[in-house]
C-alpha cells in the first residue's frame, strides 16, 4: 500500500466518521425533540387537572357557602323551639307546686350569696 492510498482511506474514514457523527447528532436531536414534546404534554395534562380541581373546589366551597344562611336559620329555629318547650314545661311545674319552686329559687339565692361572700 502507497501513500496515496492511505490518504484515501484515511479521507474515507474521516468521511465516514463525520456522516457517522452527523446520523449520531440527528438521533439525539430527534430524541431530545420527542422528549421535550412529551414533557410539554405531561405539563399541558398536568396544568388541565390542576385548573380543573381548582374548579371544582371552588364549586363545592361556593355550595357550602350557600347553604350555610339556611343552616344556621335552621339551628337557629332549632334552639327557639327547645326554648320555648323549655319555657312551657317550667311554667307548668311551677304553677302545679308554686311553694316549692318558691324555695327552691330562695335555696338557689341564698346559695349563690353565700359563694360570692367567701370570695
Amino acid at each position: 500500500m502507497n501513500t496515496e492510498d492511505i490518504k484515501a482511506t484515511a479521507k474515507n474514514i474521516g468521511a465516514s466518521a463525520g456522516k457517522t457523527a452527523d446520523d449520531v447528532k440527528k438521533s439525539v436531536q430527534a430524541s431530545t425533540d420527542d422528549v421535550t414534546d412529551d414533557a410539554k404534554g405531561y405539563a399541558a395534562q398536568a396544568s388541565d387537572a390542576a385548573s380543573d380541581l381548582y374548579g371544582r373546589a371552588k364549586e363545592t366551597v361556593r355550595n357550602a357557602a350557600d347553604s350555610m344562611p339556611q343552616s344556621a336559620a335552621d339551628a337557629v329555629a332549632a334552639g327557639k323551639r327547645a326554648y320555648d318547650g323549655s319555657a312551657d314545661q317550667l311554667v307548668r311545674q311551677i304553677a302545679k307546686q308554686p311553694l316549692e319552686a318558691l324555695l327552691l329559687a330562695g335555696a338557689i339565692g341564698y346559695l349563690v350569696g353565700w359563694a360570692t361572700s367567701r370570695s
